[in-house]
């Protein structure tokens, strides 16, 4: 958090706002910094992530939101040229919107919104890269093999990388390929007074469309959610991933991609430690028994 934060510094003083106060809002795969006195957000992105994919993330912000996609405002000032490139990480500036905490969005409106997005979003196809499903979590693995991270966890891991793998050399998807959000949860959803705004765009990308269902059937299988949420989400969207053949390699990769991400911080905390052992060790159960996750 350290880094990311004189990282987002050096861009306020590049921008004549040194000194500038910042919250912190989040630390994952970004870390997110509030600016108050400039309404910015500010997005600090690892240093080892590429400038161009977040230039693109930026200019597909744009787009998105002239096909009427709720998507987030990348800010403008004058001699900003984004995003800014540091030794500690990359920042961007995007518009701060308050979350309205008196709204709610049922699973039914979470599947509607996705939905359009797969509709809105199917003409700019040919702007978007394909899909890299396993991308960050080799990255993430590597990484890991240098840091000390217990054999045994990357044992696991590595076997169900390779599983994962197969099942998607072998999908067969029903939905067809199309432009995916990518990270479709409801923590990348935020209301506000204005609607909601669909957060993260950087896995924005052309796949087979169900992915962007398998973060809810995640959530039905480790984080509690009720058979009659999935049900209605479902239902709005308009296709029941349980019953597609997709389902298995599609509910692996997001496991495993959750998993890695918070391999990150092994380490940082005694209650990440357990979770990472909770969720590694119930990778390989059998379908019929699920071990509930906690969220972070």
């Amino acid at each position: 958090m350290n880094d990311a934060e004189r990282a987002a510094q050096e861009a306020l003083r590049g921008l004549g706002h040194a000194g500038t106060e910042l919250r912190l809002i989040r630390l994952g795969e970004n870390a997110l910094f509030h600016a108050p006195a400039m309404e910015a957000l500010l997005r600090v992105a690892r240093p080892q992530k590429s400038a161009r994919r977040i230039a693109g993330t930026i200019k597909l912000a744009r787009l998105l939101r002239a096909e009427g996609i709720p998507a987030p405002e990348p800010l403008t000032y004058p001699g900003l040229e984004q995003p800014v490139v540091g030794v500690l990480g990359t920042v961007s500036f995007w518009r701060y919107y308050k979350e309205d905490r008196s709204r709610h969005v049922s699973f039914e409106d979470f599947g509607r919104l996705l939905r359009e997005f797969h509709a809105r979003a199917s003409v700019l196809e040919r702007c978007l890269p394909q899909w890299r499903p396993l991308e960050h979590t080799r990255r993430r693995l590597d990484e890991a093999r240098q840091q000390g991270i217990p054999p045994e966890w990357l044992q696991v891991l590595g076997r169900r990388t390779v599983q994962v793998d197969e099942g998607l050399q072998h999908l067969s998807s029903e939905l067809g390929q199309g432009a995916v959000h990518g990270d479709f949860h409801r923590g990348n959803l935020l209301l506000t007074t204005d609607g909601p705004i669909l957060l993260d765009l950087d896995e924005v990308c052309v796949a087979p469309r169900e992915w962007d269902l398998a973060p809810t059937l995640v959530a039905r299988r480790r984080f509690g959610l009720s058979q009659q949420d999935w049900d209605g989400f479902s239902t709005a969207y308009g296709y029941d991933l349980l019953q597609s053949p997709a389902a298995r390699p599609l509910v692996w990769l997001r496991e495993l991609a959750m998993t890695t991400w918070l391999l990150q911080q092994c380490g940082a905390a005694r209650e990440i430690d357990e979770e990472l052992e909770r969720r590694i060790a119930s990778l390989e159960e059998d379908d019929h028994k699920w071990t509930t996750w906690n969220r972070f």
